[in-house]
């Protein structure tokens, strides 16, 4: 599902691989728009990577909370 991703202070970047439906990823995008006003979501489907954003450090912690949605058992490597 994804290929790779690295957390950043207040920033999340994930690069997802060619084999994602597109027509699922734009739904999921769609739906983290909706809920979560507090999370910035920015998508380039050339690069096929998605940036996520807080622009307060208390909200850091909801982006740590989405490092478990990437793929069963991943983990964020360790913030810069």
């Amino acid at each position: 599902m994804t290929r790779n991703g690295r957390r950043e202070p207040r920033r999340v970047v994930v690069r997802f691989a060619s084999d994602l439906p597109r027509d699922w990823l734009e739904a999921a995008l769609a739906v983290e728009r909706g809920c979560c006003p507090l999370i910035g979501v920015e998508y380039d489907p050339a690069a096929r990577l998605l940036s996520l954003t807080v622009d307060q450090a208390a909200h850091d912690p909801a982006l740590d909370a989405l490092g478990g949605c990437a793929e069963p058992g991943d983990r964020w490597p360790a913030r810069r």
